[in-house]
């Protein structure tokens, strides 16, 4: 078997998935938390500063917890992407209601 014919028979790479670190009121751009891992795949890939990348969006379900008073959020690892921005949009509400809207 060639080389070729091996690859043809793998898998693609799955896509890689991200969530976004940003809320769409409170920034112009998206901003994605990754860690810069040596000789990862993916790091290598955003060591390059691409100007363009393929995404895919989805509505978010993380909400389940803006209208609550005193609550403890824990976030380590990949659940500080949405943390970030579940704290951008509870300050943006915040605002809002201060201003009456």
């Amino acid at each position: 078997m060639t080389f070729v014919d091996f690859v043809d028979l793998c898998d693609s790479m799955a896509p890689r998935l991200f969530t976004i670190a940003s809320h769409y009121h409170t920034q112009n751009n998206v901003v994605i938390a990754a860690s810069l891992i040596e000789n990862g795949l993916i790091s290598k890939f955003f060591l390059t500063k691409p100007q363009y990348v393929k995404t895919e969006l989805r509505k978010s379900t993380f909400t389940a917890s803006m209208d609550w008073k005193k609550v403890i959020y824990i976030a380590a690892g990949t659940g500080l992407a949405p943390f970030r921005g579940f704290i951008q949009e509870k300050v943006y509400n915040l605002e809002l209601k201060k201003q009456g809207k």
